[in-house]
């Protein structure tokens, strides 16, 4: 029995989302008893349904949602309850908790620690210099007050790549690191679109090579570096196209 915990599902939210959804349908798919437990959100809510046929296993995931009540200082200090949260940690013999900083995840955190289950963190790059350096001192805070202590009680860490892993080395965290890729399904990009459709679209792309950035647009991402780059390129093969695709963050 596998409970995920993540703050909502509003796809608004980038990868988390997604890939909580993913997982979770996954092992669903693999014969596990898994649920997916989040705060209510209408538009999350209505995401999730619109993915129940074309995500292979989702049928099989429960998904529950969980009311949160108090303020952001109950939730730093620990003190923070809820008791369908609990309950569903209680009856589940593992916790996967995706992302960090929101209080449903300390939350869970907090309740699978005092229950004695193995739980999991996705950290999903929330750890790494530069997202430590953006509220920071608040981050440090939180640290101080519980974080880097539910850090060090998780079963292990669930990092995406290497470089993940190396990024937060500098914390020394006492838990485990993992490191499992995101993964996809093959049924949701098939059938193909039809070959040509792209460039049809955009006919200034018609006999050209360009490079493509496909990523959530967010500063986060590097559009400055790759810009800077870019230009360089530019000027030297006036020839390539830059394309860049990707949702409005």
């Amino acid at each position: 029995k596998i409970l995920h915990v993540i703050s909502d599902m509003n796809p608004a939210g980038g990868g988390p989302q997604v890939i909580a959804l993913s997982i979770a349908a996954a092992q669903a798919g693999l014969g596990h008893e898994v649920t997916l437990a989040s705060m209510p959100d209408a538009a999350g809510e209505k995401w999730v349904e619109s993915r129940r046929g074309a995500v292979p296993g989702l049928k099989g995931v429960k998904f529950e949602y969980v009311p949160v009540t108090g303020g952001a200082v109950s939730v730093l200090l620990g003190r923070a309850r809820s008791a369908k949260l609990e309950g569903l940690i209680a009856s589940h013999d593992v916790v996967h908790l995706h992302s960090i900083w929101d209080p449903l995840i300390r939350m869970a955190g907090d309740a699978a620690g005092r229950a004695g289950k193995p739980y999991f963190i996705l950290t999903n790059g929330m750890l790494d210099p530069w997202s430590l350096s953006q509220s920071k001192w608040k981050k440090k805070l939180a640290m101080a007050l519980g974080y880097r202590r539910m850090f060090d009680g998780a079963a292990a860490l669930h990092l995406g790549n290497r470089d993940e892993r190396e990024l937060i080395a500098p914390l020394g965290l006492k838990c485990a690191t993992e490191i499992i890729p995101n993964g996809m399904f093959i049924e949701e990009v098939t059938p193909l679109p039809e070959k040509g459709r792209f460039v049809a679209k955009y006919p200034q792309l018609s006999g050209k090579k360009f490079v493509l950035f496909l990523s959530r647009l967010h500063y986060k991402k590097g559009l400055d570096y790759l810009a800077g780059a870019f230009e360089v390129v530019a000027k030297e093969m006036p020839g390539v196209m830059l394309v860049v695709a990707g949702p409005d963050g």
